[in-house]
């Protein structure tokens, strides 16, 4: 009886997860996208300061 309540339990999660993953790729994607670039900007702009 447990086990089988927690695996439901963890099946509802994984559902829930897929869905807010596929929901929030559309709002999270753009933003990982530009911060890595700022964040590769940021290094670049450290070395080139390094270098001088």
């Amino acid at each position: 009886g447990i086990v089988f309540l927690v695996g439901s339990i963890m099946i509802g999660l994984g559902y829930l997860y897929d869905n807010l993953v596929v929901i929030n790729l559309g709002i999270v994607a753009p933003l990982l996208y530009l911060a890595s670039i700022c964040f590769c900007m940021g290094i670049k702009m450290k070395f080139e300061k390094v270098r001088e």
